[in-house]
């Protein structure tokens, strides 16, 4: 049973709160005119005016208000039938203590606690980023010696990759079936260091000598009209008399044939297309290639059919002798956009330009460097918890540096020591993600004019314990764990003090009063703390 006004209202006053479709809904209309299954609720706007909703609309609207003192009532009634003692039952204890606890949080709430956020910790936040940043170099220094540049752009986040770097080829627990060792990840270029960008483009940058073979066989490379869209070769057909109709593949076949196709006669050369476009669609090719449409039809052609003369005479000359598909394609279209322009300028502008632009997505590899896995997730894979991590990495900085297991895996010494030193960075970025997203950041956007934060303190806990959230100001870290002292951001009033009070293992203290056992009596009176 919940504890919320729907679920008390529901197991106490036995009255369910109808759901707004159930009250309001309106089947949607099938195409005969029935109503159909689907139900749609009309706009709040039609259900506050509308006359048709108006008695059910205010019965809804006061159901919260009318459910709660129902609620009250039945409630007090139920505590007077429960005895408390000396002939006094629990709704007087209610009254003695309870409203006097409610109102002591209620106070609580709207008082809330000072908090030095814009100071004390907008400068720990700087200094938990440097550190985390610190801590991601350090990672990503180890990883570029393990796989290269690659490891430069592995995200520390991200259990995905973390988890194909560590452990890919492991099987997976429930399936039995092996993960890749090597994996691709697409992510995106402003989530790269700019370090591994700057190795990427001096790589991409390089002579690649599979592309070098691959020009001088005889299979045909990539020429610009694979970059254009559907859309675009009409276009193209359309300026230089073609036809229009076909697939992509058809259009651009038919347009490298048409580029290629120097040296044969003017009056030969695609005379049928010519023939076969309707005197529209004549003088669009005119306008568009910055040509007269004025004529006759027959003068239309005959024009139309110098002027591609005249343009395939500029691509031979450029394309003469080449010997290569590609080259020729490219040097031809150049040639027509100097001399000849039109809509062939303007694709062949937007395609320089999207070439000059760097792809929104980097394909990062990531091959495994293969670690045994020794934790699993729910659904049988291995497992990059912080837990793990800290298990693989020890702990290489203590006084007397305990190395992780991932020492041996790397055959100790000094390789060993990097290992587990860079698996620690991972923790610690871990940890310091933790503090900036629950305590740092959240703390300084809700603290109010006066330097406070007002937390919502809640009584619905399963052990009947007080919570608290927006901010969860009882979970603030462990002394020992609170590496940037943020404890120190809580602060009193001025002419007032904090005071810290610990009821350390309150309910042994209970158990050992209410039992007298004299053993539990004398621990605690000697200060000792009594393993749970």
């Amino acid at each position: 049973m919940g504890y919320g006004l729907e679920a008390l209202t529901n197991s106490i006053l036995e009255r369910r709160k109808k759901p707004m479709k159930e009250i309001f809904g309106v089947p949607r209309l099938r195409k005969d005119g029935t109503p159909g299954s689907l139900v749609d609720v009309p706009p709040v706007e039609v259900l506050q005016r509308d006359p048709r909703f108006r008695v059910q609309w205010i019965i809804y609207s006061a159901y919260d208000a009318e459910g709660t003192w129902l609620l009250r009532e039945e409630l007090q009634y139920m505590l007077e039938d429960m005895p408390w003692f000396d002939g006094q039952n629990l709704y007087d204890y209610y009254q003695l203590h309870m409203r006097n606890f409610g109102k002591v949080l209620t106070d609580m709430e709207r008082r809330g606690i000072r908090v030095d956020a814009k100071d004390y910790l907008a400068g720990v936040e700087v200094q938990a980023r440097e550190d985390r940043k610190g801590h991601v170099e350090a990672f990503h220094k180890w990883a570029f010696e393990m796989i290269g540049v690659d490891g430069l752009a592995i995200n520390p986040a991200s259990s995905t990759q973390l988890c194909a770097f560590l452990f890919g080829g492991a099987a997976n627990l429930k399936t039995k079936v092996r993960t890749e060792t090597t994996r691709v990840f697409k992510v995106a270029r402003d989530e790269i260091p700019d370090k591994a960008m700057a190795l990427y483009r001096e790589r991409d940058a390089q002579p690649n000598e599979q592309s070098s073979e691959a020009l001088d066989s005889d299979e045909r490379q990539p020429d610009e009209f694979d970059s254009m869209k559907a859309a675009q070769l009409k276009a193209l057909c359309k300026e230089y008399g073609l036809k229009v109709s076909g697939k992509k593949a058809e259009l651009q076949e038919r347009l490298r044939g048409h580029f290629l196709a120097v040296g044969q006669d003017s009056n030969e050369m695609q005379q049928d297309d010519f023939e076969e476009l309707p005197t529209d669609e004549l003088k669009q090719i005119f306008v568009t290639r910055g040509l007269s449409p004025d004529g006759t039809r027959k003068a239309l052609l005959e024009r139309l059919r110098q002027d591609v003369s005249f343009a395939l005479e500029l691509l031979s000359a450029s394309a003469e002798g080449s010997t290569d598909g590609y080259r020729s394609i490219t040097e031809a279209l150049e040639a027509a956009t100097a001399s000849d322009g039109g809509v062939l300028k303007e694709i062949m502008a937007d395609l320089k330009a999207k070439a000059q632009e760097e792809p929104k997505w980097v394909d990062v590899t990531i091959p495994s460097i293969e670690m045994e896995p020794f934790k699993f997730t729910v659904g049988g894979a291995p497992s990059v918890t912080a837990d793990v991590l800290r298990k693989l990495a020890g702990d290489p900085f203590g006084d007397e540096p305990k190395y992780g297991t991932a020492y041996d895996f790397f055959g100790g010494g000094e390789e060993g020591h990097d290992a587990c030193v860079a698996l620690f960075s991972l923790t610690a970025i871990g940890s310091i993600d933790t503090m900036i997203a629950n305590f740092l950041t959240s703390l300084q956007r809700l603290v109010d004019h006066d330097s406070r934060v007002h937390g919502s303190i809640n009584l619905n806990t399963e052990t009947g314990r007080l919570s608290s959230r927006r901010p969860n100001l009882q979970n603030q870290p462990a002394l020992e764990k609170d590496k940037y002292q943020i404890r120190k951001a809580f602060q009193a009033s001025p002419g007032n003090n904090l005071i810290v009070a610990d009821y350390g293992q309150l309910e042994l203290r209970l158990l050992a009063s209410m039992t007298n056992c004299v053993s539990m009596i004398e621990a605690f009176e000697a200060g000792w703390r009594l393993p749970l």
